[in-house]
C-alpha cells in the first residue's frame, strides 16, 4: 500500500501518515466523493470568481507541463496567480513547506492591501 501512495510526496518520512488517512476514511463517503469529484468540470463557471486567487502546483513529473495544464485548466479565472513549487508533488506542504507557507503567507498580505 505505501508504494501506491509514495509518488505523492519526496519525503519517505511521510508515507505512513498518507498511508493512515486513506486507512482511517470511510470508504464509502472516499469513493462516492471521489467518483462526484472525477464527474465535476467547473471550468465554465471559473469567470464568475472575481477575487484574486492563488493556484499552487507540484512541478512534478515536469515543472513546464504541469503549468502549461494549469494554464489550460484555469484560463477563464481571470484574476488568478499561479505558483509552481519545483522539486515538489502533489503534498507540497511536506516537499516544499518554507516555500508553501512563504507564498501563501505573501500572497494572502498582498491581497489585503
Amino acid at each position: 500500500m505505501f508504494e501506491k501512495i509514495f509518488y505523492r510526496t519526496l519525503i519517505k518520512e511521510k508515507i505512513e501518515t498518507l498511508a493512515s488517512w486513506i486507512y482511517e476514511a470511510d470508504r464509502k463517503t472516499w469513493v462516492y466523493g471521489y467518483t462526484d469529484l472525477l464527474k465535476l468540470d467547473l471550468r465554465d463557471t471559473l469567470s464568475e470568481i472575481k477575487c484574486e486567487t492563488l493556484i499552487i502546483g507540484a512541478s512534478f513529473p515536469n515543472k513546464e507541463v504541469a503549468q502549461e495544464n494549469f494554464e489550460k485548466q484555469y484560463e477563464k479565472l481571470h484574476n488568478k496567480v499561479i505558483k509552481m513549487a519545483s522539486n515538489s508533488k502533489h503534498f507540497i506542504m511536506y516537499d516544499q513547506p518554507e516555500w508553501f507557507y512563504n507564498t501563501l503567507n505573501n500572497f494572502l498580505a498582498n491581497e489585503r492591501k
